[in-house]
């Protein structure tokens, strides 16, 4: 969740949960833990205060880049340990559960 917000400057909860492939009470749901961590700010939009804006926060941009070296070597790891063929049906097993 924290690399799809970092790929935005703001984006809506529902807007995040749709580009997620999960819906709105999901989303708010596993912004919540992050929220209280204070990686993620969450306000009300300016435009419409029925929709809330979720944003990464400098924390969260901290926790993000300290995360990417271990997420390239578990991915190298996969990647070495598997043919292109497993990878591939990997891939596409993992894409039915969304």
């Amino acid at each position: 969740m924290l690399t799809t917000l970092a790929g935005f400057e703001e984006i809506s909860i529902q807007r995040l949960g749709t580009f997620l492939e999960m819906d709105r009470t999901t989303a708010t749901a596993a912004l919540k833990p992050l929220q209280r961590r204070g990686l993620v700010a969450i306000e009300q939009s300016s435009e419409d205060s029925r929709i809330r804006i979720v944003s990464i926060t400098k924390a969260g941009k901290v926790v993000l880049a300290s995360a990417m070296p271990a997420w390239s070597k578990v991915q190298k790891k996969i990647t070495s340990a598997l043919s292109p063929e497993a990878g591939f049906e990997l891939r596409r097993q993992l894409n039915l559960l969304s």
